[in-house]
């Protein structure tokens, strides 16, 4: 499935610019930016930022943690799962380049407790197709073949 970050940002010093508030629905997933009626969005599209796939592996994560002293149950949420998808995007290192790769339990786990947001991690689930899934050990992983991106879907419970 299709991705797309949003984010609604004015140049310091801007004549005609206002930021729009981000817009989160139950699951804690940014689904858009509002806007006033009287604003009109300007979309600033980076080709360079964009990541072109034909091959998607759907792959699940479910974490649970604790979060950070000071910090509310929906911000260490939010955090963790914005991480957890960088993790598994190709144009922060993820799947999808011109070689096979993985990701692990581990790799998740370690991303999202180095977050200031999170005190702990106490377990991470991966799902995806059982031929793609390995466990070694302690850990689990996911393989992904050259050219497959990761179709993520993140649930976190703090």
């Amino acid at each position: 499935m299709p991705d797309i970050t949003l984010s609604s940002t004015c140049p310091e010093g801007a004549p005609h610019g206002t930021a729009g508030s981000e817009l989160w629905n139950e699951e804690d997933d940014l689904i858009g930016i509002e806007l006033s009626a009287h604003h009109l969005p300007r979309a600033q599209i980076d080709p360079a930022r964009i990541a072109i796939g034909s091959v998607f592996l759907p792959v699940r994560v479910q974490i649970e943690a604790t979060e950070e002293e000071g910090f509310e149950p929906v911000v260490a949420r939010r955090a963790a799962k914005t991480a957890v998808k960088l993790l598994f995007h190709p144009l922060h290192g993820g799947p999808g380049g011109s070689s096979s790769s993985e990701v692990t339990s581990d790799e998740i786990a370690n991303e999202v407790a180095s977050l200031p947001e999170i005190k702990k991690v106490a377990s991470v689930v991966l799902e995806a197709d059982p031929a793609r899934l390995y466990e070694d050990g302690t850990r689990t992983g996911v393989r992904f073949e050259a050219g497959e991106i990761a179709d993520v879907t993140v649930a976190v419970q703090v």
